[in-house]
């Protein structure tokens, strides 16, 4: 591949995607605000620039609409926008670098005709400046027109030869100091944004978690805890039993008959190994135990947790702080690190608590003043736990807050390398990402250093009770009240349990981790939903439901958005068994009814009827199952084909014949015999390894297995050819027989032979008829036909 007759293999990568110009089919958004988004096409932008790309792409006033206009947060993968406002944003992102070359990929095919007309002419427009290269194909928009095929005369641009050697020489260095420059701005309130979520975070987590309740999580593992927790008595016991020993065995050693030497030695030595072997098998125990305890936990805690994420409403997931790296560290790190404050704390405190116990008992057993003199050093231990304690229990919480945001950006680069390639914006992400660690990094470096003394405190006051002791045991010794057998059996006993005190210090964190993880593992299981997909009330649909569907004064705004009102007052009424079409401009609310109707919402006021039933009393899952739902951006997952097209319905075991019938009717089945691992073959993540179309189609082949009741289609045949648009539409067309279908087209042609078509404007209907009665009335609809015959001519 060649530009100006140079291969493009000898060009540099970034300074060639930094002339390049992209919009893909599927337009990625990255979880920022509108204003960061369009800035990822050139860093250096101002915002007089963003304004302009943005009016080109018209998106301005969707935009100013907006209570937060440019600052207002996409969500991931741009889900808090309509699919042609997404693609408006990556448009704009695309023109504000002002490329030399635009490559457009089905760049309108999520745009209204009014939208697409006047972002086709910006693009024309561009297209004087730039090579324009459309990988598409005109649609016709008219069911007696033929298909025919777009061509584009670009004016010959300024040779990018003479700028490659203008620019070839600039070092690495130099581009990432630009670059750098850019980010400084560009990510300047999305790193506030961050800041001030982790402050709300740390506020609402600084509580601690009820022990209690950590208990009862562990109940059902009781006797492997209890088997542990004696376990970890007896290793307690074995510091006090070996300072017994080893006294007694000094006392021995200064006895001076040798013989009487020689045979207590042996007792002693035998005793020594009996304590060994009863030691080896206590610690294994205590180990085994808590580990299987702690494992079984970590199962039970993921499971709840993935099945209270999976039954929350859609608008919890809208929400910035369950982003998709927060989510997977509750799965992954917290679940793990929970048994932290249950298991492995319980072992610790048994254990340290026997040897205390045991050998502040010794202490005052054989010398009790000497026992007073080593009971001085245990509040001091203590103490010094407790600061240690304290300080990284602050620290953990802000690592952890770090690492989330961290890997979210990782996550998202990642998803979307192609996107992220293409913008050539892997030095910004990588900045981003090492921005995210790099406060809590040096807040970490420097409490360090305090914390290193507290410890170093810690583990220095064996020390000093050893010289104390040894000091005041000498004094005791010379005056005949101690023994000097007792006194090692004093010292050995204290000062190693002030020892095993000062250890545990050193498990402080896995506690402090576990106490935060319980924390916000408890919060996710008891946050509330309004829309339970798992819950067992509600009214069955009856497997003769008619099909009817019906809006009465619908009145909607998304939880993330409440001040703006998607729907206003929708009257709608779809009688059972019938096409009916949904036409209107991006962002009018059309989504937003089908959305409406799977119940991931619930309006705000009036209501959505089912068969005169409202739709909040029925079963969420059993509504679900009698809707099948192709949408505009199909999400296909990482298994096979076949396996993607049985997700249609888990109710029952999808046979192989009821596969193939569905991918006919989809016109996909003969591409997937061509595979040579046919319905077997993998597709990838999110289907990366077919094209829009094939996923468009597998997607349809998905919806059609289930047999619905109801058949959503969202823009269904976006993606498609002309003539595997004609072959899916005549599939839909005998698909739809004898039930209800609501489509949502921009392309009138696909929408003409519906029972009845609404035409939807800012949130209500305004109007309503078959395609030659809306026509006869020469209003909004007649509006948009003749623009788009208009634009096919």
């Amino acid at each position: 591949v060649k530009i100006d007759g140079r291969d493009v293999r000898d060009l540099n990568i970034g300074w060639l995607r930094d002339h390049i110009g992209v919009v893909g089919q599927e337009p990625v958004l990255f979880a920022t605000t509108i204003a960061e988004n369009v800035r990822h096409g050139f860093p250096q932008s101002t915002t007089e620039d963003i304004e302009r790309a943005v009016k080109s792409a018209n998106a301005y006033d969707f935009i100013n609409k907006l209570p937060k206009k440019y600052e207002t947060l996409v969500g991931e993968r741009g889900t808090q926008l309509s699919g042609g406002q997404k693609q408006r944003i990556a448009i704009a992102r695309a023109l504000v670098r002002n490329p030399k070359i635009l490559l457009l990929d089905e760049a309108t095919s999520a745009l209204d005709t009014e939208s697409e007309s006047i972002v086709q002419a910006a693009l024309d427009k561009v297209s004087l400046l730039s090579t324009l290269a459309i990988s598409s194909l005109v649609f016709s928009q008219q069911m007696d027109i033929d298909d025919f095929g777009a061509t584009s005369k670009p004016v010959k641009p300024q040779s990018l030869e003479r700028q490659f050697s203008a620019l070839s020489s600039t070092s690495i260095a130099s581009e990432e100091a630009v670059t750098a420059f850019g980010r400084t701005a560009s990510f300047k309130q999305s790193i506030n944004n961050a800041n001030m979520r982790k402050d709300s975070i740390e506020e609402k987590e600084k509580s601690n978690p009820s022990q209690t309740r950590l208990m009862k999580m562990t109940a059902p593992e009781w006797p492997y805890i209890l088997t542990g927790c004696i376990s970890s008595l007896l290793m307690g016991l074995s510091i006090p039993v070996f300072a017994i020993i080893f006294g007694e065995i000094l006392q021995t050693l200064s006895n001076p008959d040798l013989d009487e030497v020689r045979k207590e030695s042996t007792f002693y030595s035998l005793l020594f190994l009996a304590m060994g072997g009863a030691s080896g098998i206590a610690s294994f125990l205590q180990s085994f135990m808590f580990g299987i305890a702690g494992e079984r936990l970590t199962l039970r805690i993921r499971k709840l947790c993935f099945t209270t994420m999976l039954k929350m409403d859609i608008g919890w997931f809208d929400s910035t702080k369950n982003n998709t790296g927060a989510l997977c560290a509750r799965l992954s790190s917290d679940a793990a690190s929970v048994q932290g404050a249950t298991g492995s704390r319980m072992s610790n405190l048994f254990q340290a608590f026997s040897t205390l116990v045991a050998g502040l008992t010794i202490s005052f057993y054989y010398n009790w003043k000497l026992g007073l003199v080593l009971l001085c050093f245990v509040p001091l231990v203590l103490l010094a736990t407790y600061f240690e304690s304290r300080m990284i229990s602050g620290q953990l919480l802000s690592e952890k807050s770090a690492g989330e945001e961290a890997t979210k950006i990782a996550i998202e680069a990642i998803e979307n390398i192609r996107t992220v390639a293409s913008l050539h914006a892997e030095n910004t992400f990588y900045s981003n990402y090492l921005k995210e660690l790099t406060g809590p990094h040096k807040s970490s470096r420097k409490r360090s250093h305090l914390r290193g003394l507290t410890f170093g405190f810690s583990q220095s006051l064996p020390s000093f009770a050893y010289a104390a002791a040894m000091y005041y045991g000498g004094i005791l010794i010379s005056e005949q009240s101690l023994e000097y057998g007792d006194l090692f059996k004093v010292l050995e006993a204290v000062i190693l349990g002030t020892a095993i005190v000062g250890q545990a210090v050193a498990f402080a964190p896995d506690y402090q981790k576990a106490k935060l993880s319980a924390v916000r593992i408890f919060k996710l299981l008891d946050t509330p939903t309004k829309i339970d997909s798992f819950s067992k009330s509600g009214l069955k649909v009856s497997p003769s439901a008619a099909g009817a569907v019906e809006f009465r004064s619908a009145e909607f705004s998304y939880p993330t958005r409440p001040e703006i009102k998607v729907l206003r007052n929708l009257n709608l009424e779809v009688e059972p068994g019938v096409t009916v079409a949904l036409v209107g401009s991006s962002g009018c609310g059309k989504s937003t009814c089908i959305q409406l109707l799977e119940r991931f919402y619930d309006c705000c006021k009036g209501s959505v009827m089912l068969d005169t039933t409202d739709v909040k009393e029925l079963n969420v899952a059993a509504l679900r199952s009698h809707i099948g739902i192709v949408s505009q951006e199909p999400v296909l997952f990482s298994y096979s084909i076949r396996e993607n097209i049985c997700y249609g319905d888990n109710c029952r075991e999808v046979t192989m014949d009821e596969i193939i019938s569905a991918a006919r009717k989809a016109n996909i089945h003969e591409f997937i015999k061509s595979l040579p691992a046919g319905y077997e073959t993998s597709i990838g993540d999110r289907g990366s390894q077919l094209s829009g179309g094939q996923k468009q189609r597998v997607a349809i082949a998905r919806a059609l297995v289930r047999n619905p009741k109801l058949l959503l289609l969202d823009e269904a045949t976006s993606a498609l050819d002309a003539e595997s648009e004609k072959i899916v539409q005549e599939a839909l067309d005998k698909a739809r027989e004898g039930r209800t279908c609501i489509i949502i087209a921009h392309r009138l042609s696909t929408i003409q032979n519906a029972d009845q078509i609404f035409v939807i404007h800012h949130g209500r209907v305004v109007e309503k008829g078959k395609h030659s009665e809306l026509l006869t009335k020469r209003g909004l609809y007649y509006k948009l036909h003749t623009a788009q015959v208009e634009k096919t001519d």
